[in-house]
């Protein structure tokens, strides 16, 4: 009997949305919700997590243990998806695989399984949809387990070991099945992947609209999904400006600093968020908000963020900072405009 193993590849660094699978969609994180999907398939044998050993992911580790789901942490390159998932592909030795994006909460079981069973006839190296089909499906590959080993030699190049099947798209190497799609999810394309807060905002209001109506142990339905992207175009302009990143291409950071106290309040930083937010969905580049504060406020923030006690801490870290653009927000009368001067020059000078 042949066996399919299904990969959640999931890391909590990323940079326009850090910590995004931990989130929470109806109060279970939404790498959670992805697990409760993969479960409701039918061809799937076994799950693993492929994420790497580092300390910022010791979460979703502690995730994985305390949900019974397989994973062991990748202590190679960071950016080395494909070895990643290759040292539990060869662990397992699994007959077929299924590669799930861990940012995409509405992958839809009856498709997975209608794919596997699809490849498992086919005696090829993976399925793709018949170019004459559009649907919403996002974050899915499927492999057999010699066009796996195909796909992982023929991924010779950074760009081709960090992101899955790029390799197969700089020159053909895997035979393919074209198959068609499980129902009609033609209706409507939308962003179903969540990089960003405003995608996280479109997928927390899908999941509550959901559970309003629908018992806890179910799971969204994508074809009620795509119903409810035609009948509200409110609900498709909560994410519809952001852009999907292109692999590749390479992005920018962004570093902004602001401060909050008692005194100034904390519209600089309100203020950053949305600069932040608004360079990450349209431009698609890492924003990082640095804050000069007496003591680490208990703010609800999602973007990346590093606090200083001191101005002196400050001060440094803008004159080593290494981002192609640094945004100031601050008042001029609570802080040195000219220390914070004689830090832009030194900051100019190390970046020359």
């Amino acid at each position: 009997m042949s066996k399919t193993l299904a990969i959640i590849g999931a890391r909590l660094n990323s940079s326009r949305l850090p910590g995004k699978h931990l989130l929470k969609l109806n109060g279970i994180p939404m790498i959670g919700q992805l697990l409760k999907r993969l479960k409701k398939c039918d061809a799937i044998d076994s799950i693993a997590l492929a994420t790497t050993s580092d300390q910022f992911n010791q979460p979703l580790i502690e995730w994985a243990s305390n949900n019974d789901v397989n994973c062991t942490p990748y202590s190679g390159d960071v950016n080395d998806l494909m070895s990643r998932l290759d040292e539990i592909i060869q662990d397992e030795l699994p007959d077929f695989i299924v590669y799930i994006c861990g940012d995409c909460p509405l992958i839809d079981p009856t498709f997975i399984d209608h794919a596997i069973q699809s490849l498992r006839l086919s005696n090829k190296d993976t399925i793709v949809l018949d170019s004459n089909v559009i649907s919403l499906h996002e974050g899915m590959a499927f492999y057999s387990l010699a066009g796996w080993n195909k796909l992982n030699r023929a991924s010779n190049n950074p760009m081709a070991r960090e992101h899955v099947g790029y390799a197969d798209r700089q020159r053909e190497v895997l035979s393919k099945e074209y198959i068609f799609d499980s129902n009609d999810f033609s209706k409507i394309k939308h962003r179903i992947s969540v990089d960003t807060r405003s995608d996280y905002d479109f997928m927390r209001e899908i999941y509550q609209r959901w559970y309003a109506e629908n018992p806890s142990d179910s799971i969204v339905d994508l074809l009620w999904v795509q119903d409810q992207l035609l009948l509200d175009q409110s609900l498709r302009m909560i994410n519809a400006h952001v852009n999907q990143k292109k692999p590749d291409c390479e992005y920018s950071n962004v570093s902004i600093y602001c401060h909050i106290s008692s005194k100034i309040g904390i519209g600089h930083l309100k203020r950053c968020e949305i600069i932040a937010n608004s360079l990450q969905e349209h431009l698609s580049v890492g924003a990082h908000i640095h804050i000069l504060s007496e003591e680490q406020h208990d703010i609800t923030m999602i973007n990346k963020c590093t606090w200083y006690q001191s101005e002196s801490a400050l001060y440094q870290a803008i004159e080593n900072d290494s981002s192609r653009l640094v945004i100031l927000d601050f008042n001029p009368d609570r802080i040195s405009t000219n220390k914070l001067h004689e830090s832009c020059k030194k900051l100019k000078k190390n970046q020359n």
